[in-house]
């Protein structure tokens, strides 16, 4: 839109200018002219264009690639870690190996790595350089030779093995003479025939191995002694081709041996040395040097065919050992199997014989036993005729007895049926008389509960005794299975709290202390909010002047009128006087302010009294319509 936009701008351009001078100009100059401009524009835009990052499209699968790499890198850090701690700290490596899943694994292989670190890296340069001669770079640049790494230790190392890859010891193979083989039943010689063999056997092996050791020391150190006299003469010679250079004294080799072939070699080498020292010329050097290359192949021809020739002589005397020890000990094998076939053949014998006179014995039990039991199924058939005899004499015996019975004794079950009801009736009268004797008695003790809250006379003992009452009236209603009762029980006082308040207070007591506590609620009745001293003593004089209220003064409907202190003193006189406890506990109820604080203990006392009243009340009724 931007190089259209340039466009037309352009074109407005070239339109404005004079016609005369459009005109004249060729159409390519315009044309020109208009495409410089726009060239520019879109140069422009494509700057602008290119500042914009473009989103990559990037593998569905990649962030579960990267989830993955992180996660598994992540854990190899922590497991390594874990690894490392607990092989440093005991307490921590009883954590690790018990409540990490494959952390005994892992730290075994951690530990392993950290004992054979020096191998693991050595192997892994020859690696790198094996690489290295595999690519090519040993052409241009220079690679470190490869150390030699040793096997890692394992727990049970294999048999040494020859060079055609069978094992050096051998198992033996005795066979026996006997039927069939008694593997169960070796005796100790066999055993320690073997472990003899086994000793000779690697006695042989140690020692050729110890033969071979020596043989290969001696041909390595003289080969070493040859190559380094030979890189050294080269040198020499490769000096002798330059004219400019003086001659060397070089030093002759002292070496005499047994071998007449090796001192044929070192004569060589010593006359080479002789006339390079005499600047020989080249040919006669190369005619020592091809003397010495086949005095050295000779050598080693003969070095090889005494290899060969120790080996097959350790062979030959390994398999005569060999078949000695088969025979020494074959025999001894043969004679032990012959000994104890003997053994095993006395042995069934005698327990053959021990089986015999088990089983005649057996049998005489047996037989014995098969004769009692015929006694016994004899005389069982003999008493189950007696006993079939006495069922027929019983059938016989009652059938006179039922004639007799339809006769004289016929009456005699519609007595026994007549019996069994006045039974039932006599024990239904029973629980009958037991639950009203058991009801009178509730009934009992709830009047002298009753009594006790309505005593005159105050005592002591009344909490007591109220206590000990209310107890055996619970003993009394347990048989009855009443919810009803139990609830109204259950929601008793407690014995403590009886026991504790003395019981309940008489109506004579409840009149006395409201008496007392009446000139209380007539001086603070008068007193002001937030009263101070000065209010006390006014509300106390002025309370000298009120006069007392008597009857029942009634409220008014706007409760302005009978609603002060002395209309609520009047009337619970009254209700005190008329025994209506409930009435007076409720105008109580109804004081306000400090004259409410000042009845309360008064308040509870008239209603513990009146929750007594209440569910003994509930116990009689439920206690009428249960009889």
């Amino acid at each position: 839109m931007f190089a259209i936009g340039m466009k037309s701008r352009a074109g407005s351009l070239t339109g404005r200018l004079p016609g005369r001078l459009t005109g004249r100009l060729p159409g390519r100059l315009t044309g020109r002219l208009t495409g410089r401009l726009t060239g520019r524009l879109s140069l422009r835009q494509a700057s602008t264009e290119a500042l914009i990052p473009k989103k990559i499209n990037k593998h569905p699968y990649y962030h579960f690639f990267k989830f993955t790499f992180k996660f598994g890198f992540y854990t190899w850090i922590a497991y390594t870690a874990g690894s490392i701690v607990a092989l440093n700290n005991d307490d921590a490596q009883d954590y690790w190996v018990e409540y990490v899943p494959g952390g005994e694994p892992y730290m075994n292989h951690v530990y392993i790595y950290w004992l054979n670190r020096g191998d693991i890296a050595s192997s892994i340069g020859n690696q790198v350089i094996d690489l290295a001669h595999k690519i090519g770079l040993d052409q241009y640049m220079k690679l470190p030779s490869k150390q030699e790494v040793g096997e890692w230790p394992v727990a049970h190392p294999p048999l040494p093995k020859v060079a055609d890859g069978s094992v050096i010891m051998p198992k033996p193979n005795f066979e026996s003479s006997g039927k069939g083989k008694v593997p169960s039943l070796q005796s100790k010689k066999v055993v320690e025939a073997q472990s003899s063999y086994a000793e000779a056997a690697s006695d042989a092996k140690q020692a050729l191995e110890d033969a071979q050791k020596t043989f290969d020391a001696k041909k390595a150190e003289l080969v070493s002694a040859l190559k380094a006299k030979e890189a050294e003469l080269k040198g020499f010679i490769d000096t002798r081709k330059n004219p400019k250079l003086s001659g060397y004294n070089l030093k002759q080799i002292e070496l005499k041996s047994k071998d007449s072939m090796v001192n044929s070699v070192v004569k060589s080498i010593n006359s080479l040395i002789g006339s390079i020292d005499k600047n020989v010329s080249s040919e006669d050097a190369q005619k020592q040097i091809d003397s010495i290359n086949a005095d050295v192949v000779a050598l080693s021809n003969r070095y090889s065919k005494l290899v060969d020739d120790k080996t097959e002589e350790y062979k030959s005397k390994v398999d005569e050992a060999k078949v000695q020890l088969e025979k020494k000990y074959g025999q001894k094998y043969n004679e032990e199997s012959k000994k104890l076939t003997e053994e095993l053949t006395e042995v069934l014998e005698s327990t053959k014989k021990e089986m015999n006179e088990k089983y005649e014995q057996k049998l005489k039990l047996d037989v014995g036993e098969t004769a009692k039991t015929i006694m016994q199924e004899a005389d069982n058939i003999i008493r189950l005729v007696k006993a079939h005899s006495v069922d027929e004499l019983s059938k016989i015996v009652s059938q006179k007895v039922e004639e007799e019975r339809n006769g004289k004794l016929r009456r005699l079950e519609s007595l026994a049926s007549r019996v069994e009801s006045i039974e039932a009736e006599e024990i239904e009268l029973s629980k009958t008389a037991e639950a009203m004797l058991n009801y009178k008695m509730i009934n009992t003790s709830i009047a002298t509960v009753r009594q006790i809250l309505n005593s005159a006379e105050s005592s002591s003992n009344c909490g007591r005794a109220l206590v000990k009452e209310l107890d055996h009236l619970k003993q009394l209603t347990v048989p009855l299975h009443s919810e009803v009762i139990d609830s109204a029980l259950k929601s008793l006082p407690s014995d403590e709290t009886l026991i504790s308040t003395g019981g309940v207070l008489t109506q004579s007591q409840l009149i006395s202390r409201w008496e007392l506590l009446t000139p209380e609620l007539r001086k603070v009745s008068l007193l002001p909010p937030n009263a101070g001293v000065m209010g006390y003593i006014s509300s106390f004089l002025f309370s000298k002047l009120l006069l007392p209220k008597s009857g029942v003064p009634v409220k008014s409907n706007d409760k302005i009128l009978g609603t002060d202190v002395e209309s609520v003193i009047a009337r619970v006189n009254n209700y005190l006087v008329k025994n209506e406890l409930d009435n007076a506990v409720e105008e109580v109820t109804n004081l306000k302010g400090l004259s409410r604080k000042l009845a309360d203990d008064w308040l509870k006392e008239g209603r513990k009294k009146l929750e007594l009243q209440f569910l003994l009340e509930v116990v009689d009724t439920e206690m009428q319509i249960v009889a």
